[in-house]
């Protein structure tokens, strides 16, 4: 194996996660140079590493690679950019950047030929874009749905056995490393939704832009809403859905009552999973851990291999484009206290109502383009959910 040259950015969670993998396991691949924010930090390897500048990185004529390892969406696409002009292949982690600029990345390659990777973008550990792109690259994929938040699963896991309030488990979730200072990108569903819109381009050839994925969080959830899926036999977890509907395709990420028959029902915890139906293939199911250095280092690690070796996207070639559809009817249950709450939700059936405890509840079947219009979904005194059908 021919020897390589990597300059990193970033030395946080994943970045020493990558050049951990790298020393122990692949000697031949070398970080070269590693671009960081905070100078004044303490370290654990030779201060030598460290620049603060990036053109020192993108510049190095002995640099094959560059791997971005950063929080911030906006410097890691610029770094992608430069890096690319450079002439150098790029392997990058960071979701939102990808979900936001896909079409500008494929851009890129197209124009450049300089290979541009990001599978530690979607599950980390499970390679769920190599899988789409290559071992069912020519089937056709009915639905791609599953758990791709490890936070939300943890602190959902956590409420089902009573394990304290929605408030306590979140801060224990940010005390054992979960959760960021800030969880809302977690909580709110974008993490979850970022994920999505990466697998679907590479499952469909279908770009949805991040803005466009009907999103809704669990920050509303309560201890009823609980009792309510307990008392029907069944949980609840945040699922990022993507479904072909006669060759167009459906989206969401929304909290989703599954039953025990369920294969994703014993992921717990901050484990990830992906159910995945070829049409040929059938139904594959894929759990693995969807963050943290290690898992998510080593699926930037894979990257570098396969960008050393020239990998592209098949599917870039392809032109696949179906079309993004709203005009979907889903089932839905929502917690609430008024009517006019839901006046806006334009029910097509109404399959349950109920009043308990000083709130209501409704389920039943509602058009997914009346659902992303409503109002409901700024009311913090709401709750909704879908039901695994």
């Amino acid at each position: 194996m021919a020897e390589l040259k990597i300059g990193l950015f970033g030395y946080g969670n994943v970045g020493q996660g990558v050049y951990d993998i790298l020393t122990h396991t692949v000697p031949q691949f070398k970080v070269q140079k590693i671009c960081i924010k905070h100078p004044e930090k303490s370290r654990n390897i030779d201060t030598s590493y460290f620049t603060t500048d990036a053109l020192e990185l993108i510049n190095d004529p002995e640099i094959d690679v560059i791997v971005e390892a950063i929080d911030d969406a906006v410097a890691a696409f610029e770094i992608l950019k430069l890096a690319n002009a450079a002439g150098k292949k790029v392997v990058t982690a960071n979701k939102k950047m990808v979900a936001e600029h896909y079409l500008d990345i494929k851009a890129l390659y197209e124009k450049s030929g300089h290979a541009i990777l990001y599978e530690a973008a979607s599950c980390a550990s499970i390679p769920i874009i190599r899988l789409l792109e290559t071992y069912y690259g020519y089937d056709l994929i009915e639905y791609i749905e599953g758990i791709y938040n490890g936070t939300t699963n943890y602190i959902l896991t956590k409420l089902f056995i009573g394990a304290g309030t929605y408030k306590e488990i979140l801060a224990e979730a940010q005390t054992l490393g979960y959760a960021e200072s800030d969880p809302s990108l977690d909580v709110n569903g974008s993490d979850a939704k970022y994920k999505l819109c990466i697998n679907m381009a590479h499952a469909y050839g279908l770009y949805v832009k991040p803005s466009d994925i009907y999103t809704y969080g669990i920050e509303t959830i309560e201890p009823i809403d609980i009792d309510f899926a307990k008392r029907s036999g069944q949980k609840i977890i945040l699922n990022a859905k993507a479904v072909s509907n006669n060759g167009d395709v459906s989206c969401w990420v929304m909290p989703t009552f599954i039953d025990e028959k369920s294969l994703v029902y014993g992921v717990e915890d901050v484990e990830n999973c992906i159910k995945l139906c070829p049409s040929y293939a059938d139904e594959q199911f894929y759990v693995g851990k969807g963050a943290g250095s290690y898992p998510t280092g080593s699926a930037v690690v894979a990257d570098i291999f396969a960008v050393e070796r020239g990998y592209p996207y098949p599917k870039w070639k392809q032109g696949l484009q179906p079309e993004h559809l709203d005009d979907v009817q889903v089932p839905i249950y929502i917690r609430y206290q008024y009517e006019e709450q839901v006046d806006d939700l334009n029910f097509v059936r109404v399959e349950q109502k109920t009043e308990l405890n000083y709130s209501k509840y409704m389920t039943g079947i509602v058009n997914l383009a009346d659902l992303k219009r409503s109002k409901v979904n700024e009311d913090s005194h709401v709750f909704i959910a879908t039901f695994s059908r």
